[in-house]
């Protein structure tokens, strides 16, 4: 019998709404439990509020906030479809009436359950769940008449309710019009969108038992599910033992050898070789896998046989692996696998392969004859069973391919066309039959929740081009989510949300889809080519950063030693321009750990007058580090200064009219960098570059003109070296003391004898020394950076310019702690955000005062850290000898308590073995004098035991003797040891055999 319509039940209600409400209320503040059926009742009032005109939806306050019965809370009613409440997780700011909210307690259960209900002129349904407030269905029911689901849609954001659920569905099925007397809508017809979907049930291993698979389910859920899994984990675990897990490892060999084959590169004469049987069979299996995918290199056909090495050990080769072709495959075979299987399979013995497999089945449930449970939902892209199996006709190995369990259950869904959606937002789905296949794994993310997952996505632009899955689920915009999703859950996870999102693949695919939206044309060259274009059309000119783009071919490349072509992109802010400019003292380095692949990153950096602070100026992402290519990134920054400033950098000797201080202004007067060739010698081709253009006579040897200067000579006026690179690579010379003390000495204003610091260089030095000295002579500007006496630059600009990059340096390490090995993409966007924020800090202070940090930036706070950082650094110099010092020491009091030992021990054995022979000697004369035959039979024994004695101490004191010896010589090795350790603070003194210890 049919339940009674809403209209009929509505009409036949005599209760006024004001006096319900009114009780309801009185109810709910006692804590009262409300009767299922009179919830169901509230909601058809809350639903249809123009079916009682004395009630609105307004005034039915109550009907959201029904307390709920603690088994309806905890457990799921049996007859109820499973559904799964899915947290809201919340999105970007949008209309309050653009967002369709869902709640995670009520309105994921259904308002009211009718039975034999007519849902439309045609359909009958078992059942019909009516959802006031939407769900999200996972496993819908089903029934052979058919179970009906009456379900109210956000009308701004529809979607179908088949999105939703887990069994995978498609065709056969079809979509039309149709005008259906919707009974739940209305009284008249409302004009629907009708589809149906045919499920496509499951893919399984055709070696799997299909009566144990079959059997039929009407209703799934979470639960039936994570006992069949149970169940399948309970089977596994048969026979589980060490000796099983010994031959799954085996197998799975076997099977990658298979796979692999040879892995020589080379041609193949399909005329001179015809593949085996077997081969063939495996190759046609391997092709249908790979759905038709040919390799573009060929590969050696040869089969992996089993054989013996030159020593006799087992091993896998080629067939046409020999002693006089040894680049085809060969491994020996680590004892770890079980070789009598690998010998049967691959010397193709069946008759044994199977019984070690037979045997394999029984003892440990394992191997190709044991029983297979594997199934895959329709969706996954798996093909093939990932087990191994024996082909019952060929008698081969191989992983067959999956099976379709096809299903009849049909999927009816009934939506109002577009235009009706808000006048009737309801969607009904009807499905009927019977699902003959195993449950499915939920493996789809719902469509509500995979929206929210690409808003939270859509929200981590900037870290976009960089996230993977591990860094998306601990970013601390998911995991804020996470906290206000499972606030009492302190280790929720994306599992909890849902069991797909356990995939990491599958977070995978969702990143990969808005990384193609943020960057259609990728994160590498075509990316920041697109990147570049968007900031030149879109951008004013004050927020543009990347400036300049260029690829430069090899052929164009003066001078460069790579077969490449030069790819150049140049990012600098207007301000950035403007400082360097302005800055009198510049710096450049190049890393090769910020973009990953052949990227470098160049930077142009200074310091900042007022705050004292490392600021950067340019950052050129660069694929070469020659001459050529340093000469036309320093050019492209020139020019780019010049255009955002209307001024060029004003060059101190190519500028100023004189060397005094007076006539510096506005000029950068020294620029620094490491002895890298390419980047020193490309500024130098800069600056002899501009000499061309400027007509004046040099500061120097006032004959010769500017323009005849060549790049070298511009070095000596303007460039210094780093002196902590020097240094470094100093200490890295393997050479003597007073070596190394004559290449620091180098580093220096002026130096006492400069040729002859060289020449010892040259003539102690050896290999090491001479090698170094040359390095630097041709580089042509090494010395006469690093002594001020060598270089043309003024003395009162050399003290006060810093000896060292670190600015430079700094400022490296600062971008580098926003990430190492980026995408090109990534590294751009991540030096903007950096660099735009340093600007912004350094505009503040100018603007407003507050500096970046509390401390003042002073020198006299720098000064007073270099002090300490110089002490400590002493006190660790002097600690290393020191404690090798002690060390010492105590190895050498270790040998003299020895040799002590040995000696007191073989003086106590030598005294011994004294008295024992004075002993002997009496027992003797005894034993002489003695006639009674017994007693003299006694003192034999005594003779022998005492002679055996004396030698048992003689050889004891030999290896005293032996030890005194050995201490003796390992002290006289400490003594001539001590002469070559280096002194420490003067605290100790190491111990010799000729000092007092």
């Amino acid at each position: 019998m049919s339940s009674p319509t809403l209209n009929e039940q509505e009409a036949s209600c005599s209760i006024n709404p004001t006096d319900l409400i009114n009780s309801l209320n009185t109810c709910v503040q006692s804590g009262a439990i409300l009767p299922s059926e009179l919830a169901n009742l509230i909601s058809r009032f809350v639903s249809s509020p123009t079916s009682n005109p004395g009630c609105s939806a307004s005034s039915l306050s109550i009907s959201t906030h029904l307390p709920t019965p603690p088994a309806s809370r905890t457990n799921s009613n049996p007859s109820t479809p499973s559904q799964t409440s899915i947290p809201a997780i919340s999105s970007p700011p949008q209309s309050p009436s653009k967002r369709y909210v869902f709640s995670d307690t009520l309105e994921d259960k259904p308002t009211r359950i009718d039975t034999k209900v007519k849902a439309t002129n045609q359909n009958i349904c078992d059942k019909l769940y009516h959802y006031e407030n939407g769900t999200y269905l996972e496993f819908p029911q089903s029934s052979e008449n058919g179970i009906g689901y009456l379900i109210k849609c956000d009308p701004d954001n529809w979607h179908s309710p088949l999105r939703d659920i887990v069994y995978a569905h498609g065709d056969p099925g079809s979509i039309q019009k149709k005008r259906i007397r919707h009974r739940l809508l209305g009284n008249g017809e409302v004009d629907c969108t009708y589809e149906y979907r045919t499920c496509h049930g499951i893919r399984i291993c055709p070696y799997v038992d299909r009566d144990q698979v079959s059997a039929g389910h009407n209703a799934a859920s979470r639960e039936l599910l994570r006992e069949r899994l149970s169940r399948e984990y309970d089977h596994w675990k048969e026979g589980d033992c060490p000796s099983r897990e010994l031959f799954e490892k085996t197998l799975a060999f076997i099977q990658s050898v298979q796979r692999l084959g040879c892995l020589l590169e080379q041609d193949v004469d399909p005329v001179a070789y015809a593949p085996t049987q077997e081969q063939a069979f495996l190759q046609q299996h391997h092709q249908t896998l790979k759905c038709g995918y040919t390799p573009k290199k060929p590969q050696c056909p040869g089969r992996i046989v089993f054989g013996w090495d030159w020593q006799g050990l087992p091993a896998i080769m080629c067939e046409f692996y020999s002693d006089t072709c040894r680049l085809h495959s060969c491994q020996l075979i680590d004892k770890a696998y079980n070789v009598s299987y690998i010998e049967a399979v691959l010397s193709g013995n069946k008759e044994e392969a199977i019984r070690l497999e037979k045997e394999a089945s029984l003892e440990y449930n394992v191997g190709p004859d044991a029983e297979c449970t594997w199934v895959e939902n329709i969706s996954s892209q798996r093909k093939n069973c990932p087990r191994i199996h024996r082909d019952p006709d060929t008698g081969f190995l191989y992983s067959p391919l999956m099976e379709k369990m096809k299903c009849g259950v049909k999927f009816h869904v009934y939506t109002p066309v577009k235009e009706l959606r808000h006048q009737f937002p309801y969607a009904l789905m009807i499905v009927r039959g019977t699902h003959y296949h195993p449950i499915p794994l939920p493996t789809k993310t719902p469509p509500r929740l995979r929206d929210q997952i690409l808003d939270l996505l859509g929200s981590m632009s900037e870290e976009l081009s960089e996230l993977t899955p591990r860094r998306f689920i601990r970013h601390p915009i998911p995991c804020a989510h996470l906290k206000k999703v499972f606030p009492n859950n302190p280790t929720a996870t994306f599992g909890d949300l849902h069991p797909s999102l356990s995939n990491h693949s599958h977070l995978a695919s969702f990143i990969k889809t808005v990384k193609s939206q943020v960057f259609p044309k990728g994160t590498g060259w075509e990316g920041a080519l697109h990147l570049y274009e968007i900031q030149r059309n879109e951008f004013p000119i004050d927020a543009q950063y990347i400036r300049h783009i260029e690829c430069v071919s090899n052929k164009d490349l003066a001078g460069s030693d790579s077969s490449d072509d030069l790819h150049l992109i140049f990012c600098q802010s207007k301000e950035g321009s403007s400082r360097l400019q302005q800055t009198q003292y510049g710096q450049s380095d190049i890393s090769f750990k910020r973009i990953n692949g052949i990227w470098m990153e160049f930077i142009a950096a200074g310091k900042d007058k007022l705050t004292k602070a490392a600021v950067v100026y340019s950052r050129v992402y660069v694929t070469q580090q020659s001459a050529a290519a340093h000469f036309r990134i320093f050019q492209t920054i020139e020019k780019i200064v010049q255009g955002d400033t209307g001024n060029p950098i004003r060059w101190r000797h190519l500028y100023a009219s004189s060397n005094k201080e007076q006539d510096q202004d506005g000029c950068l007067l020294m620029w620094t960098g490491d002895q890298d060739g390419g980047q020193a010698k490309g500024l130098g081709m800069h600056l002899q570059a501009i000499a061309q253009t400027r007509s004046g006579y040099d500061l120097y040897e006032l004959h010769r003109k500017l323009s005849d200067l060549d790049p070298y000579e511009h070095l000596h006026r303007i460039f210094r070296l780093c002196t902590v690179h020097f240094f470094r690579n100093v200490k890295k010379c393997v050479t003597p003391s007073r070596v190394k003390k004559a290449m620091y000495s180098l580093a220096c204003i002026e130096h006492e004898d400069w040729d002859g610091a060289l020449e010892l260089i040259r003539r102690d030095g050896g290999r090491t020394g001479i090698d170094w000295l040359e390095n630097k002579v041709q580089s042509q500007f090494a010395l006469e950076s690093i002594c001020w006496q060598r270089s043309k630059i003024p003395l009162y600009i050399w003290k006060a310019g810093d000896s060292h990059d670190n600015l430079v340096e700094a400022s490296h390490a600062n971008v580098n702690l926003e990430g190492k090995a980026m995408s090109l993409v990534g590294g751009v966007e991540s030096g903007r955000r950096f660099d735009f924020n340093r600007m912004g800090l350094l505009q503040t202070f100018e603007s407003a005062g507050v500096r970046r940090l509390y401390k003042t930036n002073h020198l006299s706070e720098a000064a007073t850290k270099a002090i300490k950082r110089k002490h400590k650094r002493n006190h660790e110099n002097f600690n290393e000898p020191d404690r090798l010092i002690t060390k010492h020491n105590e190895d050498f009091d270790k040998a003299e308590k020895r040799m002590n030992t040995a000696r007191t021990r073989g003086i106590n054995l030598r005294n011994s073995i004294s008295k024992l022979i004075d002993e002997l000697a009496n027992i003797e004369s005894k034993y002489e004098r003695e006639l009674n035959p017994s007693e003299k039979e006694k003192l034999r024994e005594r003779l022998r035991k005492k002679s055996q004695k004396i030698d048992e101490e003689k050889d004891k004191m030999n290896k005293q003797a032996s030890a005194f010896k050995t201490s003796g010589e390992e002290l006289q090795k400490l003594s001539e040891q001590a002469g070559k350790l280096r002194p420490g603070s003067g605290k100790y003194v190491p111990k010799t055999l000729f000092t007092d210890s």
